[in-house]
């Protein structure tokens, strides 16, 4: 039976204004009737999403509110699609309300806030859910399925890249520029991993290499015993997602860079999901499984929070070492180099949002002048001894 028949639901509120957060609300709108209140949530980008609410024809059905509310009446649903640095505040809040919380990649920046909000949705009795999309996409349980009648997987190796401009869902899309890249992109690697093999990854197998101030990083771990190249890459050529395995001595690729993908083997060409066109997409599968799940009390367990805390534990234990990575590149180029190029620029851009150093020098023509680099030697020295 469709969502549509069975949802008691009176509220959904969407926390954040960003392009994820308006795809969300569109698909939403699609979900449910339209008695159902839909609100966004969004302080920094009110004014915008009334206007984006306006010119989409929403305004009967959904509103922007300038408050999230204290408590609920009746029975509602959050889901958390903010800045990342967002999402552990933003859910707290939401479930001190009373309300079931859908939380979006990633959930927090580490594990102890993960485990914080696990233990206080059990305390208010309600359900915290973690949103990893690519659980819910046929193309990748197709693949997986393919390789597990070929054998076992010997090697894996994950290319994840986005180009410098690039349009989605009728959007340009952008990128958090105070989000590692290794905390934007790993909770979707990791998720399509465990689609193939268990996750279980020891901290001493996690080997990072950053190239170009950290848009581009190389990764090698070790999971459940199989050997995983992992590639990420901002500011690219164009978008690329691919996956690579190693069966029985053999190579089959995974190529979605446009869903539903292409599998490739033995010099064949097979359809990701043949399917495809007659198929809910998996945003949309996603969010009927949360809110079917809110009425039901029955969770789908690819929403399950304990997968979401695991990812959160190991995105930490990379970013300790990714950071520490980057300040050492950032602080040879700044002592070697006199000009700010694009790589260095990325990653004094990425160092000052995500410490909150209020880094704020103008360069003429490009050029690093000596106190400008005292400067920054300064204030990098000072996070390495921190870190």
């Amino acid at each position: 039976m469709s969502i549509k028949k069975k949802l008691l639901i009176k509220n959904v509120i969407i926390m954040g204004g960003g392009r994820w957060a308006r795809v969300i609300t569109e698909v939403l709108s699609d979900i449910l009737e339209p008695f159902i209140n839909i609100s966004i949530y969004s302080p920094n980008n009110h004014s915008f999403m009334k206007e984006w609410i306006i010119k989409n024809n929403f305004k009967n059905q959904i509103k922007v509110i300038k408050s999230f509310p204290n408590s609920f009446p009746n029975s509602c649903a959050v889901v958390v699609a903010n800045a990342a640095k967002d999402h552990y505040n933003s859910s707290k809040i939401a479930l001190r309300a009373g309300a079931d919380v859908l939380v979006e990649k990633p959930i927090t920046l580490n594990y102890k806030q993960a485990i914080e909000l696990d233990n206080l949705s059990k305390k208010q009795n309600k359900i915290i859910c973690a949103s990893h999309v690519f659980l819910f996409a046929s193309y990748i349980d197709n693949f997986s399925k393919f390789l597990q009648v070929n054998g076992k997987i010997e090697k894996m190796k994950i290319t994840w890249e986005d180009s410098v401009i690039e349009k989605r869902h009728g959007e340009f899309k952008n990128f958090d520029a105070g989000l590692p890249i290794i905390a934007d992109c790993l909770p979707h690697i990791f998720s399509i991993i465990s689609k193939f093999i268990p996750i279980d990854i020891s901290y001493n197998s996690i080997k990072l290499q950053i190239h170009h101030g950290g848009s581009k990083v190389k990764m090698k771990i070790e999971s459940s015993g199989v050997p995983i190249e992992i590639y990420l890459i901002r500011n690219g050529s164009k978008r690329t997602r691919l996956v690579e395995t190693l069966v029985e001595g053999k190579n089959n690729t995974l190529d979605f860079s446009t869903e539903p993908g292409v599998i490739k083997f033995e010099n064949k060409k097979i359809s990701g999901d043949s399917n495809w066109a007659l198929k809910s997409k998996p945003l949309k599968q996603l969010l009927n499984a949360f809110l079917l799940g809110v009425k039901s009390r029955e969770f789908d367990d690819r929403l399950d929070f304990q997968f979401g805390i695991k990812i959160s534990e190991l995105i930490e234990e990379s970013l300790f070492i990714y950071k520490k990575l980057q300040l050492r590149w950032a602080i040879n180029k700044i002592k070697n180099e006199n000009h700010l190029n694009q790589d260095l620029a990325y990653a004094i851009n990425e160092l000052n949002l995500c410490n909150e150093l209020d880094i704020n020098h103008k360069t003429a023509y490009n050029k690093l002048s000596l106190e400008t680099k005292k400067s920054l030697l300064k204030k990098f020295n000072h996070l390495i001894v921190q870190k």
